[in-house]
């Protein structure tokens, strides 16, 4: 029974390859094809990919990442970065193992890493738990934390918005947007790239509640996407802090 879906359009220039044992050769996954316990996933230097766990929660595997699939609720990280978005109020269970302790989501979005032997757990959103061999404890948004195999941990922080977050939008999943309205789009571009939407008034958020939109943005990552969508409507986007997207009527 499959545990993952791998989600259309998800792939970057290389490919994603999976093993379902030691005896068996790596052999090549096509897009939403599901991935099953036991078996391990990997993408190759130049490769991405976006996966499907349950109805609530999105994986991003960055470069160079092995992720076995050990339970239907517990992924095993070797090498590279796993990106996980659990929006839902109730996100299914999700357990990433690294050989320097384990981490557990409360419906968030965070970064597990592996750097040489250590664990790297960077909090965007929410909150997440950490257990290791000193013990257990928790990260929060804005949070980014080293944890070795000894049990030392480490706390510095990174912003939602920071550029350390892009592989992860330019990897997300396709955003359909046709029969949306624009306000729902730009809260999903909103949420990938860590920033609040904010209008200039109350007609340019009622503009964009009404506007549905229509066509594709395939291929474009979120900010390309936004300045494609906005090109074809009367709103536009005003100079803001960094943390903020601005949207204003063209009359504004």
């Amino acid at each position: 029974m499959g545990i993952l879906n791998v989600t259309p359009d998800s792939f970057a220039d290389g490919g994603l390859h999976m093993e379902a044992g030691a005896a068996e050769a790596a052999r090549e996954v096509a897009v939403a094809q599901s991935v099953s316990t036991g078996e391990t996933i990997q993408t190759d230097d130049r490769s991405r990919a976006a996966l499907q766990l349950g109805d609530s929660v999105s994986l991003r595997l960055d470069h160079g990442t092995i992720v076995k699939v050990a339970a239907a609720n517990e992924l095993v990280l070797t090498a590279g970065a796993v990106y996980v978005d659990s929006q839902a109020q109730n996100p299914q269970e999700l357990t990433i193992r690294t050989d320097a302790g384990s981490v557990r989501h409360v419906g968030t979005q965070y970064e597990v890493r592996t750097h040489a032997d250590d664990m790297v757990v960077s909090v965007r959103e929410g909150r997440v738990m950490i257990a290791n061999a000193a013990g257990t404890s928790s990260g929060v948004a804005g949070e980014l934390i080293r944890v070795t195999p000894r049990g030392q941990i480490v706390r510095s922080t990174v912003a939602a918005h920071d550029p350390h977050w892009q592989w992860a939008a330019h990897t997300a999943p396709q955003f359909d947007i046709n029969d949306h309205t624009l306000a729902v789009f730009l809260e999903w571009v909103g949420r990938e790239t860590g920033r609040k939407v904010v209008y200039s008034s109350s007609a340019a958020q009622s503009a964009a509640s009404e506007l549905k939109l229509r066509g594709s943005i395939a291929g474009l990552d979120p900010d390309t996407a936004l300045s494609a969508v906005l090109s074809t409507t009367q709103l536009h986007r005003y100079q803001t802090k960094d943390e903020l997207i601005g949207i204003a009527l063209a009359a504004d």
